[in-house]
């Protein structure tokens, strides 16, 4: 897939598009996904109110938004795969479910790639990712080793009563603790099955995501309990 930068910097709009086309090639090539709704041209605006896949959707372009505060390449990693796995699943579905696989391929993908970008004497990638999981545990209160699969259901269960996708510590704490139980294969099977779990509001709609707005995925869905009882073995 194109990728273009919308940034006031042309030299640096094309580091970023360096960094950006590293995290879909390993997407596409290293664990060779594919979009959901096809391959498109992708338009990535660096300077974005928040980290978000633009809606309405667009028939030939997906719209990515980073909201960065200065040039970090590990950040551009992390929040860029994060939305690129919106990309991949169905951007227009969302829930729990998938907010934790944002993060948990976010996550992935900087220990994949991020040892490319880490500037001498920076922070490096495995001590940035340390740092998201000391976060996540700090601030959830909970320890990774405490998180077992019933206690990650109850956890997707209290955001979805919330009405909340969004809460990062939780979020990355689940994430974190998914990658210690699942194998890469089982990864990939869980996002490439996962959007399967709804039918979008309309059969024909390939790109409007407005038309979907009430469209959801929770756990109670079979293919959810299935993938997750199923998929996920100690």
């Amino acid at each position: 897939m194109e990728i273009k930068v919308e940034y006031n910097d042309y030299k640096l709009a094309d580091y970023i598009k360096g960094i950006a086309q590293t995290v879909l090639d390993y997407f596409s090539l290293e664990l060779n996904l594919k979009p959901k709704l096809g391959e498109k041209q992708i338009l990535i605006n660096y300077n974005s109110i928040s980290p978000i896949v633009y809606w309405p959707l667009k028939p030939d372009v997906y719209e990515i938004g980073l909201k960065i505060k200065g040039f970090y390449p590990l950040q551009i990693i992390f929040q860029l795969a994060h939305e690129l796995t919106h990309i991949y699943i169905d951007p227009r579905i969302n829930g729990p479910v998938i907010e934790v696989l944002c993060h948990l391929m976010a996550i992935k993908s900087v220990l994949a790639i991020g040892h490319i970008y880490t500037p001498t004497g920076k922070i490096d990638h495995e001590k940035y990712v340390a740092e998201l999981k000391n976060t996540a545990q700090t601030k959830s209160k909970t320890s990774l080793s405490d998180v077992e699969l019933q206690k990650i259901i109850s956890m997707i269960k209290v955001l979805e009563n919330k009405g909340s996708k969004y809460s990062r510590s939780i979020n990355n704490l689940i994430a974190f603790r998914l990658m210690e139980i699942l194998n890469e294969t089982q990864v990939l099977t869980f996002i490439q099955n996962l959007s399967q779990a709804v039918i979008p509001l309309s059969a024909n709609d390939k790109c409007d995501l407005a038309t979907n707005a009430n469209v959801k995925l929770n756990t109670s869905h079979p293919l959810i309990q299935s993938l997750l009882y199923q998929t996920i073995k100690y």
